[in-house]
């Protein structure tokens, strides 16, 4: 809530998050239901929280160099939500959920989503390991003989 610049949308540490009762309003001024989470919010605004925010991967745990990893977030509360990743390696930064990406070098990263809607933003990491991956040999080998004098 920044009222200061016409934000009045309920925020987590309101004192009028689910401290309202049924007053036979069904929709906020923005059209989400009432109530949202554990009950009635006080005032015009329906706070639409995002909760349980979590990232998985897939491969897991192992991750290798140049192999595409699919990224998932996950919430427990919340709606509407636009999610932006930071994948820790110095790339663009990517959106939306699921999403692929390929570590180009070896090495530990931080990946970060921030999840974000019209109550607010949230977001949490995931430490990941990313190792160089088995060589691979061709199908077929070439021997060479072996001179000795």
């Amino acid at each position: 809530m920044a009222p200061e610049s016409g934000d009045f949308h309920i925020g987590a540490g309101s004192a009028a998050l689910d401290a309202g009762r049924n007053a036979g309003v069904t929709v906020d001024f923005e059209g989400d239901s009432r109530p949202l989470g554990g009950g009635f919010d006080i005032g015009f605004d329906e706070a639409d929280l995002i909760t349980g925010l979590a990232i998985a991967h897939s491969p897991s745990p192992t991750v290798t160099v140049q192999t595409s990893v699919l990224f998932t977030a996950t919430v427990t509360g919340g709606s509407g939500i636009a999610y932006a990743w930071d994948f820790g390696d110095g790339s663009p930064a990517g959106s939306g959920n699921p999403i692929s990406h390929s570590f180009t070098t070896p090495g530990s990263y931080t990946v970060t989503v921030t999840a974000t809607n019209s109550s607010g933003s949230v977001a949490t990491s995931v430490e990941l390991e990313v190792v160089q991956g088995a060589i691979t040999l061709p199908e077929y080998w070439l021997y060479l003989p072996t001179i000795l004098k």
